[in-house]
């Protein structure tokens, strides 16, 4: 049985530097599913959220570039990210 539980954290496997990730646990602590997520930069996730359609919300930091854009002023810009429901 799946449940809305998850962790964040980060992740250098997919990219060029750290990643954001997202897991999803059963009731007894099994890993049940995993989601990285990121750009070529840099790529913190520091929030989840979980709709009530299952829709997962990772929001956090990166220095990495947005949509072909790269950040703007500063050293780092927000993101926020939806992600498909676990199955």
């Amino acid at each position: 049985m799946k449940t809305s539980v998850a962790q964040l954290g980060e992740d250098n496997r997919k990219r060029a530097g750290d990643d954001g990730l997202v897991v999803s646990f059963d009731r007894t602590g099994t890993r049940q599913d995993l989601k990285v997520f990121g750009t070529f930069g840099e790529d913190w996730a520091t929030s989840v959220g979980v709709s009530g359609a299952g829709a997962i919300y990772a929001g956090g930091i990166t220095n990495g570039r947005l949509g072909g854009r790269s950040y703007n002023g500063g050293e780092r810009d927000a993101f926020l990210r939806k992600l498909e429901p676990f199955q």
